[in-house]
């Protein structure tokens, strides 16, 4: 039976030494053209609403790890 990482190298058809694939013009997409003007402010605004929760939770965290009275 070959180990896992024999598993894994057999799979691998690119080369590791590259950190990150060249990105090509015909592998950039524009998105959200096909939904409508309404749903795209909806889900603007979803993501504005996550990334201020995101920012909040952060930090919290931060004044819970550290010493210093807040």
């Amino acid at each position: 039976m070959a180990s896992f990482c024999q598993q894994n190298q057999a799979k691998r058809t690119y080369d590791i030494s590259i950190i990150r694939l060249q990105v090509r013009n015909q592998d950039i997409k524009l998105r959200g053209e096909e939904f409508s003007q309404s749903r795209l402010k909806d889900i603007k605004k979803g993501l504005r609403t996550l990334h201020t929760l995101e920012l909040m939770a952060q930090n919290i965290y931060k004044f819970q790890i550290t010493k210093k009275p807040c």
